[in-house]
């Protein structure tokens, strides 16, 4: 199946991120200090965004080795 989906800012912001920090914690720093948000809210965002990319397929885990 092919699709298009549109990111609003946050979510391009994320996706462009994904690879240069560690981890949600990472990333969750990184959307605070860009939105001026607090950290619930960014690390809220930051999960509802990641379960979407998940269940579209876009994204996948990596399992520790």
């Amino acid at each position: 199946m092919r699709a298009v989906y549109r990111l609003n800012d946050l979510g391009w912001f994320i996706w462009d991120n994904l690879d240069k920090k560690d981890g949600p914690e990472g990333l969750t720093s990184l959307i605070c200090g860009k939105y001026g948000v607090d950290k619930a809210t960014a690390l809220r965002d930051l999960r509802v965004f990641l379960e979407d990319l998940l269940r579209i397929g876009a994204l996948s885990l990596k399992e520790k080795t």
